[in-house]
Parts: C-alpha cells; structure tokens; sequence
C-alpha cells in the first residue's frame, strides 16, 4: 500500500461520508490500520491532518529496513551497485530521525523494533537515533541487521578488516543503541580476538547473534559467554573451534514454564551450572518430569540433586549414564586437536550442604546404566533422604548397542544373580522412613 493508497483511501472515505470520518475513529483503530502499511508510507500519514500527525509516534511495531529502497531504485530501473549503499544508507538515517524523533518520551512502548542497514562511517547517524529511543522509549524486541557493501567472498583482507573497524567505531559510538539489542545479525567482517567478546557483551539483552562469513583471522577460536545468548547461527565463518560456556538453565529458558525437561549430554562435559531454588523456580514451578540423557561414565552425580531441589512438583526423575561408543570420540589425537574436555565434570561445584530440603511429589527414580559404586549409592541416598513421598526406584544395567556391544569396555557392575540383586535392594531400603520398591528391569537396547 503505497502513497497514492493512502490518499486514494482519505478521498473515498471524504466522497462517501462528505466528511474525512476515517480521522474521526478512535486511536487503537486508527493505528491498527496504520500499522499495515510499511513504514515509509505510514510516516506519510502523519501530514494530513493534526489528527495524523501523532498516529506514526504511536506504532507499537517499527520495522526500518534498506529493502524497500532497494525495491524503489530497481523499479526505477536503476541498479544499486556498492558505492550505492551509501545513497540507501542516507534515506535510512532519515527514516530512523524521522519515525523514532518523533515519537514522545516513554509515553508508547515499541513491542518491536527492527532495523537493518549498510555498514559504513554514516550508520554511526542511525546508531545515535536508535540510542536516542532506547534511552527514552520502553523497548521490546530489539534487533540489528547489518549488511556490507561487497559481499563476503569477493571481500579482500583488507575489505574485511576495515568493515570490522567500522562495527567496532559503531558499537564504541553508539553503546546505548548496542545493550538494548536482543537480536544481532553480522555478515562479513573481521575482528581482533579481543574485540568479539569486548562488543558483544555490551549487548547485555542479547538472545540471538547470528554471524556471516566472520572470523578474527583464518582458523581462529571463538570463545563466548554470555547469560542471555539463546540461539547462535554461525555460516561460513572461518573459526577453527567455537567454545559455549556452561549455561545457566534459568537463564537460558528465560520465561518459559517448562512442564517436561529433557537434556542429553552427549556423553561428554555436562554444560549446566548448578543453581539455587530461588533462580530455578521461575522456570520449575510446573516441572514434572526429568530425563538427563547419556552422562559420561565418568561424571559424578551429585550435582543432579540442584534440579531437584529446583522442581518442587517433580514426580519422576531419570537418569541415563552411559559412554556410548558409538558417538565418543575417543581418538586422543582428535580429541585434542578440537579441545574435548578430558574433565567431565569440571565446574559443577554443586555444595551438598545445601541439601537440606524436603521433596513431597517425587514419586519415581529410574537410574539407566546402574553400577554398584559409590556415586550411584549416593545418589540414590541422597534421593531418598529428601523425597518423603518416593514409591519407585528402578535400576537398568548399560542399554545394549548391536554396532559397538562388541567393543571392549570396562566390567560391568551391575548386579546379575538374584541373591546380589535382593542383597542390595536390602541394602537401599534399609533405614528408609516410607515404603520404597527397588526394581531390576531386564537389559534394554538401544
């Protein structure tokens, strides 16, 4: 809907009614159907009347993106080379100062707010207009698409690193307009190894940061932390390794209210941070069942009392320990040249002290990979000592794999015979306060 729409929908309206009764309709209407044309047009709105005029500061959604423009001039059958970026660069720091500066202070929230530009000296401007809004507007959903004049692949080193030292006088230029991102998209460009970090973690609301042919030189190592990061694309980036951080579950499931929880560790470094119940309720207070997937053999298991501990509704708990040789990788060599932890479990610093607490809805323990050690009898008695109203603990031995069962492992300590199975599950029960059943299920495959 273009601008002759606009007008072509006020003179129908003043030809019907013999009066513009479209400016006579409530605000919520009127901005309902403003906030169907694209921004360009929606801006024009505002000069038709004084009734208009305060329509465009009132857009819960402001979409600014060079994609219209682009359209415009291919229309016009002209192309856009590079060196015209530039020219598309110049329309969008006048859309940016003309939609955001005229908007009052804190009086309409921007539920979104999404804008996507050329790299270059000039988008410092649309950075300054975007800080001036975050530092005067409630702002939701914030995001940054910033695009390069010349494509990743035809880019020379020096071309790369030049659109690198324009993000970083950017984000230097304009930080306010940076920490109120929660979604950031970069397309080719190179940083110093001290600069990703540095930038990024300006950006303290970042859920989202997708990267584009960039790197910090050839065969680089990418290491990020950050509490908020949810989702990270990465395409033909040219980094050796990537290193994630351990996350925080709180932080990383954010508001979402989780009934059921499944996290599979692939047999190596667990990649949670133990937490207090304080941070784990706002997203556990409806949990109610609990699968941890293929820890390695060789973590301990104490940590596992935090999500517990966490989940006051929880009914069933299960628990998968198993090296499955099949997806290890196992080739020191490998392992080295892509910096598998050797440390399974190291930085789960879970202290049992803190538990001293009562769970009154945990029902089941199912224990897959059962072995008659001393973190699997701990475990299941630090379980028992505070789920009062535990009924069921079920003990697997080791699922059995047909492509790798044949492979030479360590000895099996699962108990086998009868006797060894009642002598422990004596054992278990022994000292218990409520009636719990142990069970041994026949060997299951995988």
């Amino acid at each position: 809907m273009g601008k002759s729409s606009v007008k072509a929908t006020r003179r129908i309206c003043v030809a019907k009614f013999g009066e513009d009764r479209l400016s006579k309709l409530p605000d919520d209407i009127l901005l309902t159907i403003v906030e169907r044309l694209n921004i360009a047009d929606a801006a024009r709105t505002s000069i038709y009347s004084r009734r208009w005029k305060q329509i465009p500061a009132m857009l819960s959604k402001v979409v600014i993106t060079v994609d219209p423009f682009e359209r415009l001039c291919q229309r016009s059958n002209k192309k856009v080379p590079y060196y015209d970026a530039a020219q598309l660069n110049s329309t969008m720091i006048e859309a940016t100062r003309s939609i955001l500066g005229s908007r009052s202070a804190n009086l309409y929230t921007i539920q979104l707010l999404r804008i996507k530009f050329y790299l270059g000296d000039d988008s410092i401007f649309i950075g300054q207009n975007v800080a001036d809004t975050m530092a005067t507007q409630n702002v939701g959903f914030a995001d940054f698409a910033i695009m390069t004049r010349k494509c990743g692949r035809l880019c020379t080193d020096e071309e790369l690193l030049n659109y690198g030292r324009q993000l970083v006088s950017l984000v230097y230029t304009c930080p306010s307009a940076f920490s109120g991102l929660t979604s950031l998209k970069l397309q080719n460009l190179r940083l110093g190894e001290s600069e990703f970090p540095k930038n990024f973690g300006i950006s303290r609301r970042l859920e989202f940061l997708s990267l584009e042919y960039c790197d910090m030189g050839m065969l680089s190592f990418l290491e990020l932390e950050h509490p908020q990061l949810s989702e990270h694309v990465i395409v033909d980036c040219h980094f050796e390794m990537v290193d994630l951080k351990m996350l925080k579950l709180s932080d990383f499931l954010g508001q979402a209210t989780i009934n059921d929880l499944h996290l599979n560790f692939k047999c190596e470094k667990i990649w949670i941070v133990p937490e207090g119940p304080r941070e784990l309720r706002q997203v556990f207070h409806k949990l109610q069942i609990v699968e941890l997937i293929n820890i390695s053999e060789d973590c301990d298991l104490s940590w596992i009392m935090f999500i517990l501990q966490g989940s006051p509704y929880l009914k069933e708990l299960c628990i998968r320990v198993w090296d499955h040789l099949c997806e290890v990788v196992r080739d020191e060599k490998e392992r080295k040249e892509y910096a598998f932890s050797e440390k399974k479990d190291k930085g789960l610093e879970w202290d049992t002290s803190s538990s001293n607490f009562s769970h009154h809805n945990l029902a089941v323990l199912r224990i897959f990979g059962f072995q008659t050690e001393v973190k699997f009898m701990s475990l299941i008695g630090n379980v028992s000592d505070v789920a009062v109203s535990l009924k069921k603990i079920y003990l697997y031995n080791k699922p059995v794999c047909k492509t790798c069962q044949h492979v030479v492992r360590k000895p099996s300590r699962y108990p086998g015979s009868w006797k060894q199975k009642n002598s422990l599950r004596n054992k278990i029960i022994e000292g218990m306060c409520s009636d719990v059943e142990v069970y041994f299920p026949h060997k299951i495959t995988c």
